[in-house]
């Protein structure tokens, strides 16, 4: 609503002409009573409208804030699990392909707010791999630990790999200084041995910049009020100063109205203003108000605007909150679809180190061998389930031989110590060194053991044992 289309009607040519009627009334006592009383009127509905509009400031910067720190952790949140969904669907990736990958850059360096980022560095080790500024890219963080210490305070309680939260202050180019939230949370998939950390900041007054814009609005207002009241009360004494005829009667009516007319109006905004601060944008000024043609009407006016802008912005809010919700409960659907698979299938599937520490197992192998659990079962080493454990230890040699791919049958003792023949497809990934970081492997059970038998009996020729290996074709 814009206030040019509706003429300002001076309150003070209304003042006088009700008091033009009753020119000829003393008013020696009214005008001492009528100073005072609107001196403290004035002070009193000041303070009412200062007091609510601060309540209702101060309220709303909070919970906006607030609400803008838990973007920022599910940013951060957010990001992370993408990163780990990613990362465990390439595996084969080192960090310079990770660093040239457009795609997860997509990931790791997603915008936050308005002018915020998504970057990722090494826990520990606290060297930075993926941010937007170039120059950062694997160096080690701690050079800014002097430049910028209350930066450095909330970074270094990250690098032991929790997630960490905090304010700090960033300088900026022309030297002034404004304060920024991040949140540092880990990526739940290792990397190379590594834990990686996602850090998600922004200016956290970026969320609070509508109200900062609304307290200088309603100051402006506060002082224009303060000054029209000031100039009203001036003129309105000189001018009951000049008549000093009337009556204690007329002067309470016309008084009386005149408080009515003018100050009920104020004062309903102000509690108006009360009920805003408790979240209820449906209460509205009134329409005999808003359409006034005096500066209480273009207050009124200013107010019903300043209300919808508050209404609307609070109503965007929630709209970006429902979205992050959204995006969580897909990333959530995606997981549950993937580890589905991987525990539906109906062979074993293993993820186990080198050395015999069993990393992850599918249902169908822990009913396989007979275990009464998944926990007891990967709390198991790798060795404990071979008839003979001699049979890994040649195994281990064969497939650092053999490369990449093995197929292998062997026996393998389960829970209740009985003795089955399975068929073993295994495969080695490999880190940068060439050494063997895990293997990822099926296990199928051989159910014609007689035969495995039979072939063994006949010699070297036809020979089938654990260590006779086929090579896969990559």
């Amino acid at each position: 609503m814009q206030n040019s289309e509706r003429p300002s009607k001076s309150m003070v040519r209304e003042f006088t002409k009700q008091y033009l009627l009753i020119s000829i009334i003393p008013v020696v006592l009214f005008f001492i009573f009528a100073i005072a009383g609107g001196y403290f009127a004035q002070r009193h509905i000041s303070n009412l409208l200062e007091d609510s509009t601060h309540e209702l400031n101060s309220d709303a910067k909070e919970e906006l804030e607030t609400l803008g720190q838990q973007i920022i952790q599910a940013k951060a949140r957010d990001a992370a699990r993408q990163a780990a969904l990613f990362l465990s669907f390439k595996p084969e990736m080192d960090m310079e392909a990770l660093q040239h990958s457009a795609r997860f850059q997509t990931i790791a360096m997603q915008q936050v707010g308005q002018s915020g980022y998504v970057c990722l560095y090494e826990a520990g080790t606290g060297i930075m791999r993926i941010h937007p500024n170039p120059n950062l890219l694997n160096r080690k963080m701690a050079f800014l630990s002097k430049e910028i210490p209350s930066w450095w305070t909330v970074f270094e309680r990250s690098l032991s790999g929790k997630e960490i939260s905090g304010y700090y202050d960033w300088i900026e180019p022309d030297g002034s200084v404004r304060e920024k939230y991040m949140t540092m949370t880990p990526v739940k998939e290792p990397f190379r041995g590594k834990i990686l950390m996602v850090a998600a900041t922004t200016y956290i007054d970026e969320f609070s910049a509508p109200v900062a814009a609304m307290t200088q609005k309603v100051k402006a207002i506060s002082v224009t009020f303060d000054q029209f009241l000031s100039g009203l009360m001036l003129i309105a004494g000189i001018i009951m100063a000049l008549f000093l005829f009337g009556t204690f009667l007329c002067v309470y009516l016309i008084g009386r109205r005149s408080a009515l007319h003018y100050m009920l109006p104020i004062v309903t905004m102000a509690r108006t203003a009360e009920q805003f601060g408790d979240g209820h944008w449906e209460a509205a000024i009134q329409p005999s108000v808003i359409n006034r043609k005096d500066e209480i009407g273009v207050l009124a006016r200013s107010f019903e605007s300043m209300r919808l802008e508050l209404e609307k912005l609070f109503q965007d809010l929630e709209c970006r909150v429902s979205e992050l919700k959204l995006t969580q409960k897909s990333l959530k659907e995606s997981e549950s679809h993937f580890r589905g698979l991987f525990d539906g299938v109906p062979v074993g599937l293993y993820r186990t180190t080198f050395d015999g520490r069993i990393i992850d197992a599918n249902p169908t192998l822990v009913r396989m061998l007979r275990y009464p659990s998944k926990e007891q079962f990967l709390s198991q080493k790798a060795e404990t389930m071979y008839a003979r454990p001699v049979d890994r230890s040649k195994w281990q040699t064969t497939i650092e031989v053999s490369g990449v791919k093995n197929i292998y049958e062997v026996e393998m003792r389960r829970y209740d110590q009985s003795v089955i023949w399975v068929e073993n497809h295994s495969r080695t990934v490999r880190g940068k060194d060439n050494s063997i970081l895990y293997l990822n492997g099926l296990c199928m059970r051989v159910k014609n053991n007689t035969e495995i038998y039979t072939k063994k009996q006949k010699g070297p020729k036809n020979c089938i044992n654990p260590f006779c290996t086929l090579q896969l074709m990559r």
